[in-house]
């Protein structure tokens, strides 16, 4: 494959796709624009990286003769006859076992790591056999993966099956991962495998489960020899916390009489800016996971070496001639051993010869060539194309070019980089000096003083437009910039005002826009007193203002006049088009570029599958499909819909094209729309290679084929229709959008010339002449066509439910019509229609409405047709004359609708689709989707090859297990999975999962680590990877048999992340590895291995469905009795001590009393989890309670409406719906089987909520319901989510997107304990938060409880309710509209409590300082107790009122007046239950860290700056995701003193608690945080504390901040207080940069302490914990929020000079002498007087 063609193809198909949405209208605009486009802008370079060889050593038969390996191993590992050759790492590795050495092996992608533990563990065994040893399991290999241990034992099974040793003499291996059935896992028990292959959840349960089967395995690994961990990097935060205990304990069971040799392979890993060695960073992690001392010796590198000849100098006329001549096709391997160019490749591009040869970084094809050209002096466009030569030809297999075999003799990866376009920001500079950038930020970098504002365009005229808001700030109105998709509130006394700017086009004759009547729709008109056109009462507060706008943004007359558009978009003054009022604003006008995240994937991954599918890609036919990658399962499961979407939709509307071609001049009529589509398609029962795109049974013959032909037939008669509704796909036009065809009306122009038809019409019907007639019957006619008015039978309503229900038993999903979709059926024209708020939602699309009001009107009452805009009742008149008119000559028939009024519809037979060319309004089309469809009906009328068959599916965690590894063979599609896909063909056929080839899969991070699919040629990146180690995964599933291979990243605009990395792509290729941090000294950590230990002493084994551990029987469901018995035995805490005692210290020197104060007597603390554990074990099942019972309360409810008489079939059908979802919520809570692939399987619903190890399960996680789809559809199912994304996420109306459906959250389940209020509302409680610091408090206390403040008059936030579990109902499907997720746009607010241990706060308190004194003090807390409480949308009308509605009995959520501003609102009808107001809220412990500044900030931009910096160098240094650590202002946005951060993820990162214990890790930060906002010359300004000597980065193009430094789409709300060049932010941080951090100690009083308590005797507030430092003199009692401090020595006059400057009250105070604080102190801090 030629990896160079395969690229080109794709940017130049995505650069004609991005460029064809927006036109530009203003010449300055476009002009810049097509300057960025043109220098490559968004789609730089790739990179280019080669695959080194590894440095070979000896074969296996040499390490026989040295006696490090049996003569069996050696047999045993051999390709064919030859014994294999070792990498030098691999026989470092098998020396290191033979003397018995723990060790890790740090190498490449491909360089055979599993080798490196697989040869010394099988030569044990070996000998273990030819010795005659008892059988035993000896190794266990844990896995992160399965995928990985599936792929490995396969590898492990061919070498040891053509070893042909005696069956006694053959190790043995199984995979114990949960994969197996019950037959296969009894076999393993009974065998004892020398080799166990499994994955750490999978150990736990071994070492958990009391069945006997488990003890059994487990025990027959005593005495265990060796214990690997593969992937060692990965394991990081708490994942990687609870396998470190888990470790221990399996040592603790196995191995107590000898520690077993620990091996772990692992990506090379090393610490930058420190001196550790990369060997020393990978020894601490593997020494803290293993807990066994792992020295830097032990760690094994990668060794290089040459695969040209090192004797060859590619120099000179010898280099040069080989760049004069033509590159052969062939060439074998000795040959390119010596060809110069080959060598220079190797040289200058792959290794760099320096003491040892090692990787050289990535580089371009544009640089190599330079370089090549000036060695060789030769034409740089000539290098290029013979490096591009070469390198493809040396990527091929052997065989491909005259040799043998299919090794490459060097290969190759592209990386290609891409980044969304985003949005245009422009200042309002006037024609000719306004700036255009594509850089998200505040100001114009090369005109400070100007903003810059996101521009959109009219998608009718190019016109463009500025999302805004007009405020009054200062005593001036200004006009500031704001986020197009938050839809403006429109209401009257606001003082802010959201709107459009539109700067007025200058010396332009085209522009006419004055303000007077005639400027407007005219629907916005009336005919006044006088006959004089004036603009309508209601219309005038939206007409545009005139104002004058400086470039600053503020609003005066000397600025540049542009039209203030209040409110929503509604028309373009230019060219005065309207799109429809129904649209997101985001929609209305276009972007740069109309692609998001999802259009941009799909159309780069179809374009690279449809080269690959063109019969001269020399690609074969199983290589054909791509993998994807997204960091987030809902993503996937979005990207899956849309790509299927776009793909259907595409070769649908190509189907269309060409059938309509093929009909010629006369068109395509009504009766034939299905069968000549399916004609075109090639969908017939004659084209058998085709059957497996539409049936879904290829096989079927007889009537089966034709029935299913006739239903396919049906099918696209009705998508025909369908597809001519009015612009419903903003990014994927129509055909008669992009005027490929139009529709004619049979006799049309026969009636428009008949007087006689004419001669009882209206008047004004009557004076037109024949060609305004004309237009007027199209007009109206298309509006009954576009909006489905017609009288087809594939639009009758009983027609669509029975072709849905036919085609669904025989045809392929798209080509069907899924039971989750909603398919349309025909509407009618009423012109005197109902009101909307008397039409229910479902009601709706059944009208065309067409009263003087509509869009008919709009349309029709024109004065380009009329001559004037005619009167309300005059229009009727005339549109009841054109209905008249046209029944009369059969175009049109009155029918009967259920709105109790006769409706109109267009005659089926009337219509005919012709080729168009062009539209007739000469509205511009989009140029990319015209050569789209054209292309692909061209291919369609010769035959269609490469067309078909691409389709998509999601891997995620959230699609159920059998149904992953149905899409995993699929994807693969080797013999051997088209061999088990025959043998499931009827399961999957049931479950509507096709069994065909899937070219592209896209994933969450299930796959990182995923499959070894060795046919993989290309990977696509959906996001830019957390780390080099993720990004070194992904892009390693391709070109895994040494083919060449293309890796393209997207990088999101808005993402600073993303946009990092696609400016500094090498970080990212070849980026540094760091150390994952872990945290052992997590108490909840250590309580749920404590607990595990504990279940498994008491030899109760649990069943796997939770119905067999609660009495189900007793109301309260408590745990059962004989169970509970077991639990309960006397001795149970005494034996279960002495094991959990053992385990606890073996953790050793991270559980200390300064980082684990709650341990400091390990006996105490055992003896505590052992006796707390039954009650804790018994609460976990809560969660599991509620729902079952929520969900048995839904069932009798549902039970006892539908025995009731008189129901409506609505509310019957309702009725056993909700019966349906009840028994479907039962059967899913009562069904825990799978072995841990149910959430509700015992062990692992125990895990996520807390009582045992949770690894990468969400902790106490929100549930979502989410109901069964029909037969083929997805199953019923929980999902869930970690509850501080939840809040979100699953809030109020939220979409959730599963399995290419979306799923609107519509219903709260609520327990019955929050239903215990009186009156039946809810039980809710009250927060107090803290002003000063954002503590929280259940009751109102007198002084906060972490900084002392006073507490009252404070407002506390009400209403609270903890919401712990959801459900949805289906939403529409989701189509190529959907760009990105929707997100409802909440106000989140974040809160914070410390937990108490012993009495005391579980805190660890830090202060920063430099040698000017304290900076900054931290208060680290590893189980914070965290709350984020949703306070409503972010703009609700009212502001002071929190929370959303909700109807407490049924829990569903309700929207009223005041939530206005959510699209999405389901407002109740007028009898809706009683609504009560309530705030859900979401607590969990967290680590966390509070950071407040020794002086407070000046400014409010300066602390928010720092916090958006210090979030920003966490990420950077920690190489975290963003929202892997969160930051948030305390104690609110509005008030901000200090930054609480917090580790989002499960069990956290580990990274806080680094910045208190290591004493530079917070300066490492800051130092980072300043590299990222563009400024070098930092040692010199760090160690001079002046933020003058910085300067900037060349070429930085950043003002005050951008999406590159501190910008992103998640911070909006705060870009207008950012501010990098802020002077104090600049100080703080080089003062930080340089700052140590050290821990102190909180005095704490004893009880025989004479110093006095302050807080309590004396009750004065407690005074801060870090002591103030003035001049090297610390004053411990100081209170900074009241500006006090109480020296226990009168200072001197400097100091108290000093003081005073700083604002300080300074009172003289020694409490240790003092019987009572002064009065003075006492009056300064508020406490009581005496």
């Amino acid at each position: 494959m030629n990896v160079f063609e395969l690229d080109d193809w794709i940017i130049g198909d995505y650069e004609r796709f991005a460029r064809s949405f927006t036109q530009i209208r203003a010449g300055d605009i476009r002009d810049q624009v097509d300057a960025l486009y043109s220098t490559g802008r968004f789609w730089p370079e790739p990179l280019i990286s080669i695959n080194p060889h590894y440095e070979r050593d000896a074969d296996v038969e040499s390490l026989v003769k040295e006696g490090l390996l049996h003569p069996n191993t050696a047999q045993i590992f051999r390709v064919g006859d030859a014994p294999i050759t070792l990498y030098r790492h691999q026989a470092q590795a098998i020396a290191k076992a033979s003397k018995g050495d723990s060790f890790v092996v740090t190498t490449g992608t491909g360089s055979g790591k599993s080798l490196c533990f697989f040869i010394p563990i099988i030569d044990a065994a070996v000998r273990a056999r030819v010795a005659g040893s008892k059988p035993r399991t000896r190794a266990i290999i844990v896995y992160p993966m399965n995928a990985l241990a599936n792929s490995q034992m396969q590898e492990l099974k061919k070498f040891i099956d053509q070893a042909g040793l005696p069956e006694n003499l053959r190790p043995t291996f199984a995979r114990y991962t949960g994969q197996e059935d019950s037959d296969e896992r009894e076999l393993i028990k009974a065998s004892k495998p020398d080799i166990l292959l499994t994955n750490f959840m999978m150990l736990e349960l071994l070492m958990t489960r009391q069945s006997e089967r488990d003890k059994t395995v487990i025990g027959n690994a005593e005495g265990l020899d060796f214990l690997v961990l593969d992937e060692l990097h990965t394991y990081r935060g708490r994942q990687g916390a609870d396998v470190a205990m888990l470790v221990r304990r399996v040592k603790d069971r196995l191995c107590r009489r000898k520690s077993p040799i620990c091996i772990g392979t692992s990506a090379t890993m090393a610490n930058e800016g420190e001196e550790e060695t990369r060997a020393a960073a990978v020894a601490r992690v593997a020494a803290r996971l293993f807990g066994e001392p792992v020295t830097p010796d032990a760690v094994i590198d990668e060794s290089l070496e040459r695969a040209t000849d090192s004797t060859v100098s590619p120099l000179g006329s010898d280099l040069a001639a080989a760049v004069d001549a033509d590159i052969p096709d062939v060439l074998d391997d000795n040959a390119l051993r010596r060809h110069p160019l080959a060598v220079w490749i190797e040289l200058q591009i792959g290794l760099k010869d320096g003491q040892r040869l090692t990787r050289r970084e990535p580089t371009t094809i544009e640089q190599a060539s330079a370089l090549l050209a000036n060695e060789c002096g030769r034409d740089q466009t000539l290098c290029r194309r013979q490096l591009q030569n070469m390198l493809t030809l040396m990527s091929k297999s052997s065989a491909e070019r005259g040799g043998s075999g299919d090794r490459a003799f060097l290969s190759f990866k592209l990386h290609r980089f891409i980044s969304g376009a985003g949005f245009v920001y422009a200042t309002l500079r006037g024609a000719g000096e306004r700036r255009v950038t594509l850089e998200g930020q505040r100001f114009d970098p090369s005109d400070p003083e100007s903003r810059l504002y996101p521009t959109f365009f009219c998608r009718t005229c190019g016109q463009e437009f500025h999302p805004v808001v007009l405020v009054e700030k200062e005593g001036a109105r200004q006009v500031l910039p704001r986020p197009i998709d938050e839809t403006p509130i429109e209401e009257n006394g606001s003082e802010e005002q959201a709107g459009y700017l539109m700067p007025e086009p200058a010396d332009d004759p085209d522009y006419s826009f004055s303000g007077e009547a005639d400027d407007f729709p005219e629907e916005w008109t009336e005919i006044g007193p006088g006959g004089v056109r004036r603009l309508r009462a209601d219309k005038r507060p939206l007409a545009p203002q005139r104002i004058s706008v400086k470039a600053s943004g503020l609003v005066d007359g000397g600025g540049r006049f542009s039209l203030f558009l209040p409110g929503k978009f509604r028309f373009c003054p230019n060219c005065k088009d309207q799109p429809p009022g129904q649209a997101r604003e985001i929609n209305k006008l276009a972007g740069l570029s109309a692609e998001g995240r999802s259009s941009a994937t799909t159309l780069l991954v179809s374009s690279a599958l449809r080269w690959m599918n063109k019969s001269d890609s020399a690609v074969s036919t199983d290589k054909r499909k791509l993998l994807g990658f997204t960091d987030n399962r809902q993503d996937a499961a979005l990207q899956a819909g849309h790509f299927n979407d776009f793909l259907f939709v595409s070769l649908f509307r190509a189907g269309t094209l060409a059938a309509v071609r093929a009909a010629g001049p006369d068109g395509l009529g009504d009766d034939e729309f299905g069968r000549r589509v399916q004609t075109a398609l090639g969908f017939t029962a004659v084209n058998k290679s085709r059957r497996s795109e539409w049936l879904s049974r290829p096989d079927v013959v007889g009537v089966g084929l034709i029935e299913a032909e006739r239903s396919l037939a049906k099918v696209l008669a009705h998508r025909v229709w369908a597809d001519q509704r009015r612009g419903w796909r903003f990014t994927n036009p129509s055909l008669e959008e992009l005027g490929l065809i139009r529709a004619i009306y049979v006799g049309l122009d026969e009636l428009v010339a008949d007087p006689d038809a004419f001669s009882s019409a209206s008047p004004e019907l009557r004076a037109l002449s024949t060609e305004k007639r004309r237009d007027a019957l199209v007009v109206l006619l298309d509006s009954l066509r576009r909006g489905l008015a017609v009288t087809a039978d594939a639009l009758d309503p009983a027609m669509v439910d029975i072709i849905a229900t036919a085609a669904r038993q025989t045809l392929r999903h798209p080509w069907s019509i899924a039971q989750q979709e909603n398919p349309r059926i025909a509407a009618a024209l009423l012109v005197d229609a109902p009101r909307r708020e008397d039409v229910s939602l479902r009601g709706e699309p059944l009208i065309v409405r067409g009263g003087p009001r509509s869009r008919l009107a709009k349309q029709l009452n024109r004065s380009e047709i009329w001559g004037r805009r005619l009167p309300a009742q005059t229009y009727l008149e005339v549109v009841q004359s054109l209905l008249a008119v046209a029944e009369r000559y059969q175009l049109v028939r009155r029918v009967p609708t259920t709105f109790d009024v006769d409706g109109w519809r267009l005659e089926a037979n009337a219509i005919r689709l012709v080729e168009g060319s062009g539209r007739d309004d000469a509205k511009p089309v989009n140029t990319y989707f015209v050569d789209l469809y054209e292309t692909l009906a061209l291919a369609l009328t010769k035959g269609g090859d490469g067309l078909f068959g691409l389709e998509s599916r999601e891997h995620t965690a959230q699609v159920e297990q059998e149904r992953r590894e149905w899409r995993e063979w699929r994807f693969r599609w080797g013999v051997e999975d088209r061999q088990k896909l025959e043998q499931e063909k009827e399961k999957l056929r049931e479950e509507g999962e096709p069994n065909v080839f899937l070219p592209a899969l896209f994933c969450s991070p299930t796959m990182e680590l995923g499959v070894d699919i060795s046919a993989l040629n290309a990977v696509y990146l959906r996001n830019v990877p957390p780390t080099p180690a993720n990004y070194a995964q992904r892009s390693g599933r391709a070109g895994r048999s040494g083919q060449a291979a293309l890796v393209v990243t997207y990088c999101a605009a808005q993402s600073p992340h993303d946009q990092h990395y696609f400016a500094n792509p090498k970080q990212m290729v070849s980026g540094i590895v760091r150390p994952p941090a872990l945290e052992l000294a997590n108490r909840d950590l250590i309580e749920s291995h404590l607990h595990a230990v504990w279940l498994a002493e008491s030899g109760q084994n649990l069943q796997e469905d939770i119905p067999h551990v609660l009495d189900l029987s007793e109301g309260a469901l408590p745990i059962r009795k004989e169970i509970e018995n077991t639990l309960s035995a006397p001795d149970l805490a005494s034996r279960a001590h002495v094991s959990m005692l053992r385990v606890l210290k073996s953790v050793g020197a991270e559980i200390t009393p300064a980082n684990a104060p709650w341990a400091a007597d390990q006996e105490a603390f055992v003896w505590t989890v052992a006796g707390n554990a039954l009650p804790r074990f018994s609460t976990a099942f809560d969660r599991w309670r509620q729902l079952y019972l929520s969900a048995h309360s839904q069932l009798t409810e549902a039970n006892r409406k539908s025995e009731m008489h008189g129901l409506s079939s609505a509310e019957r059908r309702d009725a056993k719906l909700a019966q349906a979802q009840a028994n479907e919520q039962l059967a899913l809570l009562e069904k825990g089987r799978s072995t841990g692939g149910s959430d509700f399987y015992t062990y692992r619903y125990l895990a996520t909520e807390g009582f045992l190890p949770g690894y990468n399960f969400p902790r106490l996680p929100i549930y979502a319901y989410v109901p069964a789809l029909g037969a083929g559809g997805p199953k019923a199912a929980y999902l869930q989510r970690a509850r501080f994304l939840a809040i979100a996420e699953f809030g109020p109306r939220s979409l959730i997107y599963h399995e290419g459906r979306a799923f609107r959250v519509h219903k709260a389940k609520l327990s019955p304990e929050l239903r215990a209020a009186e009156g039946g509302r809810l039980a809710t409680r009250t927060l107090f938060v803290c002003e000063q610091c954002g503590a929280a408090h259940e009751n109102e206390p007198e002084r906060c409880q972490v900084c002392s403040a006073r507490m009252g008059g404070i407002n506390p936030i009400r209403n609270i309710v903890r919401i712990d579990n959801v459900e949805t109902k289906p939403a529409e499907r989701i189509t190529a509209n959907d760009e990105e997720r929707q997100r409802q746009g909440f106000e989140i607010q974040t809160v914070f409590a410390w937990q108490r241990r012993d009495g005391h706060p579980d805190v660890t308190s830090a202060v920063a300082q430099d040698r000017l004194g304290p900076i900054l003090g931290l208060d680290y807390a590893p189980g914070a107790r965290i709350s984020r409480v949703n306070k409503g949308l972010r703009r609700r009308r009212e502001k002071s009122l929190l929370g959303f509605g909700i109807e407490p009995a049924t829990g569903r959520w309700v929207a009223g007046p005041e939530d206005a501003g959510n699209g999405d609102s389901d407002q109740g009808p007028p009898d809706t239950l009683a609504v009560q107001r309530i705030v859900p809220i979401v607590e969990d412990n967290k680590n966390a860290a509070l950071l407040r500044f020794a002086v407070e900030p000046q400014s409010i931009v300066t602390i928010t700056t720092l916090q958006h910096a210090f979030t920003r160098g966490l990420e950077t240094v920690f190489q975290l995701e963003e929202g892997e650590t969160l930051t948030e202002p305390v104690p609110s946005r509005d008030n901000r003193k200090g930054v609480l951060a917090f580790e989002a993820t499960e069990g956290g990162a580990g990274v806080l608690t680094r910045l208190v214990s290591e004493r530079n890790r917070l300066a490492v930060v800051a130092r980072s945080a300043l590299g990222l906002m563009h400024y070098q010359n930092l040692d010199h300004a760090i160690s001079t504390g002046d933020p003058a000597t910085l300067t900037e980065v060349p070429n930085a193009g950043c003002v005050k901040g951008c999406y590159r430094c501190l910008l992103s789409y998640y911070n909006q709300p705060d870009h207008e207080l950012i501010d990098r060049t802020d002077p104090e932010v600049l100080e703080i941080l080089l003062r930080l940069a340089r700052a140590d951090v050290t821990p102190l100690e909180r005095k704490r009083r004893e009880a025989d302490s004479e110093s006095p308590d302050l807080a309590g005797e004396w009750r004065l507030p407690e005074p801060d914990i870090n002591p103030l430092v003035l001049d090297g003199v610390a004053f411990p009692l100081v209170w900074r929020s009241h500006l006090v401090v109480a020296p226990s020595k009168p200072p001197g006059p400097q100091q108290l000079a000093a003081l005073e400057a700083l604002g300080f009250s300074v009172i003289f105070f020694d409490p240790a002498i003092s019987n009572a604080p002064p009065a003075e102190l006492r009056r300064l801090l508020g406490g009581p007087a005496e």
